[in-house]
C-alpha cells in the first residue's frame, strides 16, 4: 500500500513528547544533581536509617538541591513548542503518505475515572505536589535543614507547573481555535474522553466504511502500544515510538492477542458454563489486560483488590498441566498464570460470575465504563447529556472530523505563525497542505 487516506493522530503523547523533550534540555545543565537527588531519595525511603546517617543525606541533598536552583532554569517557550510540535505532525503525515490527517486530544475529566478512581493516579503532578509541600512546611517539628529541603523542593515543583500552564496554552490552542482546523492541523476532543477513545470511534467508523468499499483506510499514529489493539478492517496500527522499538515490545504485539485469542477459543469451547458464549474482540482483550494483567496507566484495578481468584486458578492450572505430564512449578507458572487470566476475561466477556471471583462486578463495572461500545455518560459536573451512549455521545463528532478534515484556507498558518511567533518550514509545510482543499 502506498499510502492512507485518514491518519489518526495521538496529539496529546506527541505534544506532551515534545514538551517533556524541551524541559529535559533545560534542565540537561543538572543532570548531575538530578541523578544525586534520585539516589537520595532512594537512599532516604529506607525507614531503618540511623539518626547520623540520615542527617548526612538530608544535608547531601539540601546541597543537591541548592545547585539545581543555581541553574536557574528558564521557562520553555512556546513558540518552540508550536514549532516542533507542528513540525513532528507534518513529518508523521510526510512519512506515511496520509492524506487528511485527524489530531486526538484528552479533555479531562474522564467518564472513566469514576470507575478506576487511580486512573493515571501515579503520574507526577506538580499542582498536587506543592499542596503536599505545603501541608508538609505546617509541621512545627521540622529541623532548619528540612524545611529548607522543602522550600527548594517547592521552587522546582513551581517550575513544573508554571511550564505545564505553557503547555496548557499549547494544547487549548489547538482544540479552541478553528484557524489551526484551517491551517490544516484539524483536532478533536470532547470533554470526558481521552484521545484513544476517539480514535477507536474513528477507527470503526472507517472500518465499516473500508467493508463496503475496500479503498477508505486508515493509519492509527501513537506511541501507545494500546492502540494496537484497535486495528481493524482498513485500519493499521504504525508506532511514532522513537526509541528502541524492541524496548517497547511492538514487534509481537499481534502475536500475543493471536496466542491469546487461541487459548480463549479453546477454553471457551470446554465450558459447560454457557454453551453460546461470546467471542472477545481484540479492543476488549486490551481492555481487559489493563484491568487485570499490567498498565501503563495505573488501571490494573484487579491488584488494588483483596481478590485472591487469579492466584486459586493459577494454582488450579499448574496441577492440571503437572498432571498432563509438567513437572517444574516454577516453569509452568507463567502458562497456568496466562490460563488463568483467560478464564477471568471469559468469565466478564460472558458474563459467568463465581463466588470465589470476589471482584468480578468491580471489573465488570470498570470493562463497561472503558469500553466506548458500552459506557454512558455519567455526571462529572460537565455532562448535559447524562446516560447518553458513548456511541451516540461522539459518533456525530468523529463523523463531522473525517467529513471535514480535508479542508483549509490558504494563508492562516502566516497569521498563527506571527501570532504565536513560530517558524515553520514553508517547503515542508507546503508538502503537508497539498492533499488538502483550499479554498
Amino acid at each position: 500500500m502506498s499510502g492512507y487516506i485518514f491518519g489518526i493522530n495521538d496529539a496529546e503523547y506527541h505534544c506532551r513528547n515534545c514538551f517533556n523533550l524541551q524541559v529535559a534540555q533545560i534542565k540537561s545543565v543538572s543532570d548531575k544533581y538530578l541523578k544525586e537527588l534520585t539516589k537520595l531519595n532512594r537512599e532516604l525511603d529506607d525507614e531503618d536509617l540511623e539518626k547520623i546517617t540520615k542527617k548526612d543525606l538530608l544535608n547531601k541533598k539540601l546541597n543537591c538541591l541548592k545547585e539545581i536552583k543555581k541553574a536557574k532554569w528558564p521557562q520553555i517557550s512556546t513558540s518552540i513548542l508550536f514549532g516542533n510540535f507542528i513540525a513532528s505532525i507534518m513529518k508523521q503525515k510526510r512519512e506515511n503518505q496520509v492524506k487528511y490527517m485527524i489530531l486526538c486530544w484528552d479533555k479531562t475529566p474522564y467518564y472513566h475515572k469514576t470507575a478506576i478512581e487511580n486512573y493515571k493516579g501515579d503520574r507526577y503532578n506538580a499542582a498536587d505536589r506543592l499542596q503536599e509541600i505545603e501541608e508538609e512546611l505546617k509541621d512545627e517539628t521540622l529541623t532548619a535543614t528540612e524545611r529548607d529541603i522543602l522550600n527548594l523542593e517547592k521552587y522546582i515543583a513551581q517550575y513544573d507547573q508554571d511550564n505545564f500552564w505553557k503547555y496548557q496554552e499549547v494544547k487549548r490552542s489547538f482544540i479552541e481555535k478553528d484557524d489551526w482546523n484551517n491551517a490544516g492541523f484539524y483536532s478533536i476532543y470532547k470533554r470526558g474522553y481521552e484521545a484513544d477513545q476517539l480514535a477507536y470511534m474513528l477507527s470503526s467508523i472507517i472500518a465499516e466504511k473500508y467493508k463496503k468499499d475496500k479503498k477508505t483506510n486508515c493509519v492509527l499514529l501513537s506511541a501507545d502500544k494500546d492502540w494496537a489493539n484497535f486495528q481493524k478492517p482498513g485500519v493499521v496500527f504504525t508506532s511514532t515510538w522513537s526509541g528502541n522499538l524492541a524496548d517497547r515490545h511492538y514487534g509481537n504485539l499481534t502475536e500475543e492477542w493471536d496466542d491469546f485469542h487461541k487459548l480463549y477459543r479453546q477454553f471457551a469451547k470446554k465450558q459447560k458454563l454457557k454453551e453460546d458464549w461470546k467471542d472477545i474482540t481484540r479492543y476488549e482483550y486490551g481492555i481487559l489486560k489493563e484491568l487485570i494483567s499490567s498498565s501503563h496507566n495505573n488501571a490494573t484495578l484487579y491488584d488494588e483488590t483483596d481478590d485472591d481468584f487469579k492466584d486459586v486458578l493459577t494454582e488450579k492450572y499448574i496441577e492440571q498441566l503437572i498432571e498432563l505430564g509438567g513437572k517444574n512449578r516454577r516453569v509452568l507458572k507463567p502458562q497456568a498464570k496466562r490460563m488463568a487470566e483467560t478464564e477471568m476475561f471469559f468469565r466478564i466477556i460472558n458474563k459467568c460470575k463465581n463466588k470465589k471471583f470476589s471482584s468480578y462486578e468491580l471489573l465488570k463495572k470498570a470493562f463497561v465504563a472503558m469500553n466506548i461500545n458500552l459506557g454512558k455518560t455519567i455526571d462529572n459536573g460537565y455532562c448535559d447529556n447524562i446516560g447518553t451512549s458513548y456511541v451516540d455521545d461522539i459518533k456525530p463528532l468523529c463523523m463531522s472530523a473525517l467529513k471535514n478534515c480535508n479542508k483549509y484556507k490558504r494563508g492562516t498558518i502566516i497569521n498563527l505563525c506571527e501570532e504565536h511567533e513560530i517558524s515553520v518550514n514553508m517547503m515542508n509545510y507546503s508538502t503537508f497542505v497539498k492533499s488538502l482543499k483550499g479554498v
